[in-house]
């Protein structure tokens, strides 16, 4: 399990378990190679952007928080999000919305991501 946050909330992770992998500027890259359940639940509301792969009993998702709001969705192995579409070709509406929101807030931390990261500031 990865994350990407701010370095001033690396302690808020590192205290569910996570390690420093790097860090750019003001942007660490954080990684629980033991993350049990993904952490679901017990993420902080502080900006980050992350990802898990598939576990024992869940598949893999991809989530993000904008300091306010957060959002976990299922993803595809290539890393994009998945939506559940039943047999008639029908999408799951929540699924869709959380997509959505996904983006959305996926765009709003990323963009305070890289106003901290030193590779982006001098360009």
């Amino acid at each position: 399990m990865q994350v990407e946050c701010l370095a001033k909330d690396k302690k808020l992770f590192e205290e569910l378990g996570f390690g420093e992998e790097s860090q750019d500027g003001d942007v660490c890259t954080m990684f629980d190679a033991d993350a049990n359940y993904a952490h679901y639940g017990k993420l902080p509301d502080v900006v980050f952007t992350g990802e898990h792969g598939e576990g024992k009993n869940y598949g893999p998702m991809a989530f993000a928080c904008n300091g306010k709001e957060q959002v976990w969705v299922e993803r595809l192995h290539q890393g994009g999000p998945a939506v559940q579409m039943d047999k008639n070709g029908n999408i799951d509406i929540e699924a869709k919305n959380a997509m959505l929101d996904y983006y959305r807030i996926t765009k709003e931390a990323e963009t305070i991501l890289n106003m901290n990261r030193r590779s982006r500031r001098y360009k």
